[in-house]
């Protein structure tokens, strides 16, 4: 009994390796996470750029805001010197005018009287440059106008093309992250429908720990990348919404300023190595490492490119490598900075011990003798 048991175990495990192949399935699963972790590392590329956006978004509506303060402020001071107020002060500067201008004339005909050959004044002639003067500062003032408007004009439809092309790049790297994250689900959901079908076609006692594990690990793996499919898309639709807010008869002037994703990601991957360097420098290890993993991620991402120049392909393996290479000096820092620390603690219990046990001695050692002496 007890060998036809164990031909049977050996059988079902034999269906099991036959029906799924753990090697290549364990491959594929870490292939799978590390596709997935890329494509997060390139959703990071487009939160930036939605986030530049956004930004430019706010400054122009807290623009808008001032001037309609302004405005308001404005309309204030036109009721407090508009009206009535200033028609009496127009009339009483007219009273005033017209009272000088009756006494000047009573004085000019006294003049006419004492100087019998005085030459009388034209009265056509004084108004009419005062009236020229009026009308070119008329027209210089509407000329100022227009041209305040249509500077305002051209920069508000600067700033609405500035954020029309930023949201479109975030949205070319969010697409690039969702079909990214595409493969590696599928790859997941395919080894999950493998194993439950082993699973399904052997005994439930005769599954293995191990089996067992490796499932988890699938559905784990499977879970977690499902989640960051779904969170990519809804910042997908967000980008999405926004182009079609702010489009609006400029979609071919904008199209020709977007960045390729391609340059996005290896100029964001630049970025990222010079924070981590910078990081480094002020003894930041923990955050100059993780940018340096960015980085790397980054630079791996553009290596999967299919079609990607000799040339290209071996600058971007010297920057994977010079990535890694810091982040194994760092590494080996942190883990000397660790061991420093161990022993700088042990060595300051080994201190104290010795201190208490030598000021115990001391304590003997002068205590006893004083009672020996008063005896």
């Amino acid at each position: 009994m007890g060998s036809t048991s164990n031909k049977a175990m050996t059988a079902d495990r034999s269906k099991q390796s036959d029906s799924i192949n753990f090697d290549s399935a364990t491959k594929m699963i870490a292939a799978a996470d590390d596709v997935g972790r890329r494509a997060i590392n390139v959703a990071h590329v487009g939160d930036t750029r939605a986030y530049i956006a956004m930004r430019l978004i706010l400054a122009n509506e807290s623009n808008v805001m001032q001037s309609s303060r302004m405005e308001g402020v404005e309309e204030e001071m036109e009721g407090l010197w508009g009206g009535d107020g200033f028609n009496r002060a127009r009339a009483i500067s007219a009273d005033q005018s017209s009272s000088r201008f009756t006494h000047s004339n009573s004085e000019q005909e006294d003049d006419d009287d004492e100087m019998p050959f005085a030459m009388p004044l034209d009265d056509d002639q004084d108004p009419v440059p005062n009236l020229l003067a009026v009308k070119t500062s008329l027209s210089n003032q509407e000329e100022e106008d227009t041209q305040s408007v249509a500077n305002s004009k051209s920069a508000t439809q600067a700033k609405k093309s500035a954020i029309l092309t930023h949201f479109s790049e975030a949205l070319s790297c969010y697409m690039k992250a969702l079909s990214m994250l595409k493969g590696s689900v599928n790859a997941t959901h395919q080894i999950l429908n493998e194993l439950n079908r082993s699973v399904s076609d052997t005994s439930p006692s005769s599954t293995t720990e191990s089996f067992l594990h490796f499932k988890n690990r699938c559905e784990v793996s499977h879970i977690w990348l499902n989640g960051q499919f779904k969170g990519v898309l809804e910042r997908a639709d967000a980008a999405n919404s926004e182009i079609v807010k702010y489009t609006d008869g400029q979609e071919s002037s904008t199209l020709d300023k977007v960045t390729s994703v391609e340059e996005l990601i290896y100029n964001h991957s630049l970025a990222c190595g010079k924070d981590g360097a910078l990081k480094q420098l002020l003894g930041q290890n923990e955050n100059a490492r993780s940018c340096y993993r960015s980085a790397g991620l980054l630079a791996e991402t553009l290596l999967m490119e299919p079609k990607l120049v000799e040339e290209d392909k071996m600058t971007l393996e010297e920057y994977v490598s010079g990535f890694s290479d810091r982040i194994n000096e760092i590494d080996c820092i942190m883990l000397q900075q660790s061991r420093h620390s161990v022993s700088s603690s042990s060595s300051i219990r080994g201190i104290r011990g010795t201190s208490v046990t030598s000021s115990r001695r001391e304590s003997n050692s002068s205590v006893v003798p004083l009672v020996g002496g008063n005896d």
